[in-house]
């Protein structure tokens, strides 16, 4: 088994603190704890916030019209929903329009933008639309601004006001999100307008979700605050409901970890956002921002009866349509993977990929993009055919994963000076490049990156076997599970041990899933067939030659609690099973 072993933590007293600290983290109490009151930074460190409050009251006490533009994702629904959430509630008469995109699109489009607005709401997006504000503030509109994103096209003008968190050195959380943003604009608002009464913080799960979702660094401690109270605190009903509709997946619904959010929240939201109608987008956001709903769906299903509340019936229709996106998203994989394998193209550092118009879904191209990139091990761009102005361009969805050397595939394509654009994260973005620099574009990569081992890239954080096993370490790291997330990864551990046949047993509906135990401990696998075929077969050779089997297995821990028992498990990601004589290590 391949592994580079990263050397994190020893198995010994103390192991949880110290990776900790291995992280940055140095007010560990925040984390393991509680966040203290003076972890959250101050919202008027953010440049331009006072200037841009000011303008929202000036025009909420005038009675102006807003129009809230509503992003492409989650953090884009979430900080949208703070917003219009805050302002009717402080200001039952406010006029609040908002348009949802109809496709993946980001940012405003000008021409979607009401005529009778006076003021135009961008959360989560136009910081680089300078083209577009200046269009709408010519047309006498005032435009503000709530981003976190990296500002490549400044857009100042008059009757514009930007409030984004990577603008000037006086505010120090450059991870906030789209969401993160809006909730400092509500706080500072409170604290400026409403006597600091302290509305924003029914919002504040709102914030933690899109911080979250959007899968910002958490070791802040102005994002762990937000996480920690926001998901202690959960108010929505929406994401109540989604969270309910998970509940056989998030073990406490009512204050779910950020792991629980990452995994199992915020696809359902997404694959809403990519693959849902018009009126499937529309009723989710709209499921966000209606508050004490009464009203009773009623369905048929396979001939029975089912009434729903509309946030049960909303949360439903997105496990569905997340069926949907993944069966969409499994043709155009077994295309992409097709033509990976038949133009060679892994054996390139970065896998380009042209794709045609119709192979890949443009709703989803950021998702095949990601799993792509997760099966090759492998910085991946999935693009396709544009013409603009007799030009053949090549654009979609760019994703990796950082390994040593190599933290942000964003930095690496901009490097180059061939793309047409990189805009987003640092290892999820869309681009673009001209068809006839694809050549050029990979040769430079190949280069640059020749140093950078990508496939080897399993790293853990912890190896264990018989001379150094400390059960207490296991389960200290499976009880902090709360504490991981972007940023703080789940330590990884590296097991060696031999045990016997007997220790194993064959599980799931299918008897595709490998329990077993080993000093107390609970080592399962899931959907592995191959494991199980392999583990008859040494069975059977165990009881004849009288030997044990050898285990070398790869996993992170968790508790798990059932019929009011509470075990350590390891859930494996990786598993290796030998022959071996009792208690001799050499393999047979």
């Amino acid at each position: 088994m391949k592994y580079t072993n990263l050397n994190s933590f020893t198995p010994t007293p103390g192991a949880l603190v110290r990776y900790l600290e291995s992280l940055g983290i140095t007010n560990i109490d925040s984390f393991l704890y509680r966040p203290s009151p003076v972890d959250y930074e101050t919202p008027w460190n953010l440049q331009n916030i006072e200037e841009l409050i000011d303008r929202l009251h000036y025009h909420f006490m005038a009675g102006d019209e807003f129009f809230l533009q509503v992003d492409s994702d989650t953090d884009g629904y979430t900080s949208a929903s703070e917003f219009y959430n805050f302002f009717t509630t402080l200001y039952p008469q406010a006029r609040i329009r908002y348009r949802i995109h109809k496709g993946k699109e980001h940012g405003v489009i000008v021409h979607t933008v009401p005529k009778t607005a006076k003021v135009i709401i961008i959360p989560d997006a136009g910081s680089n639309q300078a083209e577009e504000i200046a269009q709408l503030t010519a047309a006498g509109k005032v435009v503000l601004i709530m981003d976190h994103h990296i500002i490549n096209h400044p857009s100042y003008y008059d009757n514009c006001v930007v409030v984004n968190n990577q603008m000037g050195p006086t505010f120090h959380n450059k991870s906030l999100s789209g969401a993160g943003v809006v909730y400092k604009i509500l706080q500072a608002y409170d604290e400026k307008y409403n006597g600091k009464k302290g509305l924003h913080k029914e919002f504040e799960d709102l914030a933690a979700l899109g911080i979250v979702a959007d899968a910002m660094d958490v070791r802040n401690l102005d994002n762990n605050a937000i996480i920690y109270n926001g998901f202690s605190n959960i108010n929505n009903e929406m994401f109540k409901a989604l969270l309910e509709q998970q509940k056989f997946s998030i073990k406490k619904p009512e204050n779910p970890t950020k792991l629980d959010v990452m995994f199992y929240i915020a696809p359902l939201i997404n694959a809403t956002i990519r693959s849902g109608t018009d009126d499937e987008k529309q009723a989710l956001f709209e499921g966000f921002i209606t508050k004490g709903s009464t009203e009773i769906i009623t369905t048929v299903s396979r001939g029975e009866e089912r009434n729903e509340t509309l946030y049960q019936f909303l949360a439903r229709s997105a496990v569905n349509l997340r069926g949907r996106q993944n069966t969409q998203k499994e043709k155009s994989l077994n295309k992409i993977m097709a033509q990976i394998e038949d133009e060679r193209l892994d054996r390139n550092k970065v896998l380009i990929v042209k794709t045609g118009a119709e192979d890949v879904p443009q709703n989803i191209t950021g998702l095949v993009a990601m799993d792509i990139s997760s099966i090759y091990k492998k910085p991946t761009l999935i693009l396709r055919p544009v013409n603009e102005d007799g030009c053949i361009y090549y654009r979609g969805s760019g994703r990796a994963t950082p390994v040593e050397g190599f933290d942000s595939f964003m930095d690496a394509l901009l490097a180059t000076n061939i793309m047409d654009y990189v805009e987003g994260h640092d290892n999820a973005f869309g681009a673009s490049v001209m068809e006839d620099l694809i050549p050029m574009l990979t040769e430079e990569l190949n280069a640059a990156l020749s140093n950078v081992d990508f496939e080897n890239s399993l790293f853990v954080h912890c190896c264990m076997d018989d001379e150094n096993w400390n059960s207490t370490v296991i389960k200290e790291f499976a009880e902090a599970v709360p504490v991981f997330g972007q940023g703080i990864p789940q330590p990884v551990f590296h097991f060696d041990f031999q045990i016997k046949p007997s220790d194993f047993r064959i599980q799931g509906s299918r008897g595709d899933s490998l329990k077993f135990q080993y000093k107390g401990i609970v080592f399962v696998i899931f959907f592995a067939k191959d494991h199980v075929e392999k583990y008859l077969k040494l069975s059977e050779q165990c009881l004849k030659q009288k030997k044990e089997i050898h285990v070398e297995c790869i996993g992170k821990a968790s508790i798990n609690e059932y019929k009011g028992y509470r075990n350590i498990n390891i859930t494996l990601d990786g598993l290796e099973l030998s022959l071996c004589d009792p208690k001799v290590r050499s393999l047979f």
